[in-house]
């Protein structure tokens, strides 16, 4: 009988062991925080979206341009990454260093190209500077395009216009239309 009550004692002290085991780790796992936050649902076609993200493009070992951003979204069906707050840097030994800004962009994979939207600002490292509403950069030429108005100005010139071509390496201006210039002068 005396061995029936020992085991009776030892199986009730391992069920209040185990049971203050239970308690203690259910109170410190409810005092460990807050419950993790969820992730927000992409939009459907977005593949990856990234923050932060920076792409580099060189040829035969010469970086040409720097890209990036401070958010990005990928679409795999289009294969072009949707970019938000954009640097592009385009670079180069002998005409300089060109920086372009926007509010938006996408580059599209395939052809290297970049087409940014939102209060589009260039900058050269040489005094260039523009403005338009958007621009294309055409990798495979190194040039920038515009359909939409354009101020322009370098070395003491300011020049409007609607449409532009600017070739990055050699410096090249081409407005479209509706030009008007200013040369050595304040407007």
């Amino acid at each position: 009988m005396d061995k029936a009550n020992n085991i009776k004692r030892l199986l009730a002290f391992v069920a209040v062991v185990a049971a203050l085991a239970l308690i203690v780790t259910i109170f410190v796992r409810s005092r460990g925080g807050k419950a993790p936050a969820l992730v927000p649902r992409l939009p459907v076609k977005v593949g990856v979206s990234l923050s932060g993200i920076h792409f580099t493009e060189t040829r035969e070992g010469v970086k040409k341009w720097d890209l990036s951003a401070d958010r990005a979204e990928y679409n795999r069906e289009t294969n072009k990454t949707s970019l938000f707050k954009v640097r592009l840097l385009i670079t180069d030994k002998s005409a300089g260093d060109f920086k372009v800004t926007a509010e938006r962009a996408e580059y599209d994979h395939a052809t290297k190209n970049v087409r940014l939207t939102g209060h589009v600002e260039g900058d050269g490292s040489k005094g260039t500077h523009f403005a338009t509403e958007s621009l294309t950069y055409l990798a495979a030429p190194s040039r920038l395009e515009t359909g939409d108005k354009v101020n322009f100005s370098d070395r003491g010139m300011t020049v409007e216009g609607v449409g532009m071509k600017f070739w990055t390496q050699t410096r090249r201006l081409q407005l479209l239309s509706a030009v008007a210039a200013e040369f050595g002068g304040r407007r």
